[in-house]
């Protein structure tokens, strides 16, 4: 046996080489023991320091219910309050199990760079870290969240990291951001996160005792609850900011955002309403489709020297609900089955008025979230680059670009 052993080179060092690394290996501490394990970051800027909060996990939690928890720490950059928090904790920060982070206006209206770079300049790979903007706090946010399977986690991980939701949003990340900053378009639509008063809260300081009881609590604690994590749960409304450069340009509200997402070829889904319809079914009708599969072309050219985009939407769409006084068998044979040239118009009339609409605010602000440079620069590029030199700005080449739309709605879809 011995000699067989000796004589199977490659295993005799398999075997070496595991008596010499089993030891190595268990005589190596926890990583919960050296190492904060951090799920997310939230950045606040408050008038001149950051306050940075970590959101990390608690290994030895006595339950999964809240087995996540906050520790955060104020400096006038991002990094010292980061070393602040490790000695703190007595631990090192780990990002490489990190989510997300999560800043607030005041930040992002001040120089997100100087919040990311500590980020980017880390060992381990921040490039797919979400970034996430909050309309009030970021640490609130973050205290809206005490395991795993909240809310806040539940979206991100549906949205970002899975096909439940992928196709509704398109979360942009640390690297997103970047290569806009160096690249041709410079501007990015980040979702914004805000926070309200949760519903169980909310219940107790109302109803008299309930709340009274509360109040004394808070007294004795000497802690205000009604600013704890606790009292808040997320509002996540559909809002957006642009970020150009590196600092926020506007905020954009629902309706606003989901225009903008129509040019998006990574958003195949959403929803949209069609009011006060009437043909020879409907009279002042009210329908709601599902947008369930959007496939999405452009072509850009130049023609007699200027710019053009040309957009061609398919929609295959649901009819997903129908608000009229009298609703019959007919109605849904009618619906499931196919759309009248009435209605299919309609349809096509309204899409066309919401990529208008989002066209009008990203020439109005100069802001170029719809990847229009990026797309010249690519196909057309001795062209655009020509065009570039005899503008004053290249901030104005998407106010200069002519924009047409084609849709197609899908029958029976």
């Amino acid at each position: 046996m011995v000699k067989k052993l000796l004589k199977n080179k490659i295993l005799l060092i398999i075997l070496l080489l595991s008596f010499w690394l089993i030891p190595v290996t268990i005589s190596i501490p926890d990583q919960s023991s050296t190492e904060v394990i951090i799920t997310a970051i939230a950045v606040d800027k408050l008038d001149e320091e950051y306050e940075v909060t970590l959101q990390y996990i608690l290994p030895t939690a006595p339950n999964n219910s809240e087995n996540l928890k906050t520790a955060s720490q104020k400096a006038e950059g991002v990094h010292k309050a980061i070393e602040k928090l490790n000695f703190k904790l007595g631990k090192f920060s780990g990002i490489a199990h990190c989510r997300f982070v999560v800043f607030n206006e005041e930040a992002s209206k001040d120089n997100l760079t100087n919040i990311l770079d500590s980020f980017l300049r880390q060992k381990t790979n921040s490039n797919n870290i979400v970034l996430l903007c909050a309309e009030n706090s970021a640490k609130e946010v973050l205290e809206t969240s005490k395991n795993l399977d909240s809310d806040l986690y539940s979206f991100l991980n549906n949205t970002a990291f899975s096909n439940e939701l992928k196709n509704y949003k398109d979360l942009k990340t640390i690297g997103d951001y970047y290569e806009c900053y160096f690249g041709h378009n410079k501007d990015l639509k980040v979702t914004l996160l805000s926070t309200v008063d949760s519903k169980q809260s909310a219940g107790q300081t109302s109803s008299g005792e309930a709340g009274a009881s509360q109040d004394s609590d808070n007294k004795e604690s000497g802690g205000d609850k009604s600013k704890s994590g606790a009292e808040k749960e997320l509002d996540n409304a559909g809002k957006a900011v642009i970020i150009k450069g590196s600092k926020q340009l506007l905020k954009i509200d629902n309706d606003q955002n989901d225009n903008l997402n129509l040019f998006n070829k990574n958003i195949k889904r959403g929803s949209f309403e069609l009011k006060n319809f009437s043909d020879e079914f409907f009279e002042d009708a009210n329908i709601l489709f599902d947008i369930k599969n959007k496939i999405t072309k452009v072509d850009v050219y130049f023609k007699d020297g200027k710019p053009h985009y040309d957009l061609y939407l398919k929609l295959f769409l649901r009819t997903s609900e129908i608000s009229k006084e009298k609703l019959n068998q007919q109605d849904y044979e009618i619906l499931q089955m196919k759309y009248s040239n009435k209605l299919q118009e309609s349809i096509k009339k309204s899409i066309i008025e919401k990529l208008k609409s989002a066209e009008d605010l990203f020439k109005q602000n100069k802001f170029d979230v719809v990847l229009c440079n990026d797309k010249f620069f690519k196909f057309k590029n001795k062209e655009y680059t020509q065009y570039l030199k005899t503008l004053s700005s290249p901030d104005d080449f998407i106010s200069n670009v002519n924009f047409s739309y084609n849709v197609d709605v899908a029958r029976g879809s």
